[in-house]
């Protein structure tokens, strides 16, 4: 029995299709999607932690597109940007870490550019500073349109204002108690600089890690700082004990003081007694003048003569031998 070769069956119309109009279809049907597909790849999701940027022929549309869907005409007509607005970024400023731990074991390299990360200071002393800066993304339009390598920007622009600040303060004091200034220095400087600029960017916060000076000579450093605690624990030893002795004359002063008016007060009141009784006895002579002379005499010469050596001579009428008597400064007067 024979086999005949399988037939395709005619068509509707009664023409059977061609071999060749199959790719055709396919053809046709992917060069009709494909705008499809082109035109849905502009639909973007921004997230929560994100601001959308469209722009459109190179024209801002949009600069702080927020949460969810958004459309915008595919590259190369259309582009969108999703900055990340939340995010705290951080960049070091001078000696990091890394060039620290590479210096510490000889490296050559990491050591031939150590000069690079100096810092001179008001007195014209080398310091090696490592400062932490903290920025954030605050107007995304800005900040995609305006800023090339924003980490290099903030980074450039914190050390210029910290070499600004340590170029006015001596070693010292960079060394002990300049660091608060240092980083507010920083801030103040930074902020307004980047806000000027037009970058987008916001500086958070600023914080100096390590003050150092450069290991060749980290020996001789420790030596003077060693001094400078010295002599500023002399310094206020020797400002206490002044302290102290300010305070002991203060006290002295004020007790001979009390005592002085105590003193003039008493000899007031003596001298307002006396001169009253002057006056009482005054008083009284006038009213009686022998008797008041007398009385006052007696008075005299009882308050004088106890205090006085007396020589006492009895001749008893005349007759011999003469008695003589000396009684003493306090002592009993004789009896007859």
């Amino acid at each position: 029995m024979s086999e005949r070769p399988l037939q395709p069956e005619p068509s509707s119309s009664g023409r059977r299709p061609t071999p060749s109009r199959v790719p055709r279809l396919w053809i046709a049907l992917g060069v009709g999607l494909l705008p499809a597909a082109y035109a849905a790849s502009g639909f973007c999701f921004v997230q929560p932690d994100e601001r959308g940027v469209i722009r459109i022929f190179g024209r801002m549309t949009a600069a702080d597109a927020g949460p969810g869907l958004h459309y915008a005409p595919p590259w190369p007509f259309g582009r969108v940007d999703r900055p990340k607005t939340t995010q705290v970024r951080r960049v070091t400023v001078g000696l990091d870490a890394k060039q620290r731990d590479l210096i510490g074991a000889g490296d050559v390299a990491a050591i031939a550019g150590s000069p690079r990360t100096d810092v001179l200071t008001g007195d014209t002393n080398i310091l090696k500073v490592t400062l932490i800066v903290q920025y954030q993304v605050a107007d995304p339009g800005h900040f995609i349109l305006r800023t090339v390598q924003p980490e290099e920007l903030v980074r450039r622009t914190a050390e210029a204002a910290m070499v600004e600040t340590l170029a006015r303060l001596p070693v010292d004091e960079v060394l002990t108690t300049a660091k608060v200034q240092l980083r507010d220095a920083v801030l103040a400087r930074v902020r307004p600089l980047l806000r000027d600029y037009g970058t987008g960017i916001e500086l958070v916060s600023a914080s100096v890690q390590t003050i150092e000076p450069p290991a060749a000579v980290i020996a001789s450093f420790k030596d003077v700082t060693s001094a400078s605690y010295d002599r500023a624990r002399l310094v206020e030893r020797a400002r206490n004990a002044g302290e102290t002795l300010m305070r002991d004359a203060a006290g002295y002063a004020a007790e001979r003081t009390n005592a002085g008016r105590v003193y003039a007060q008493n000899k007031l009141s003596r001298a307002r007694g006396e001169a009253a009784a002057f006056s009482q006895r005054l008083e009284e002579y006038a009213k009686a003048p022998d008797v008041t002379r007398s009385r006052l005499f007696l008075t005299s010469m009882g308050r004088v003569l106890p205090r006085v050596r007396k020589l006492i001579v009895d001749e008893a009428e005349g007759r011999s031998p003469v008695q003589v008597r000396i009684v003493e400064p306090g002592a009993a007067p004789p009896q007859s």
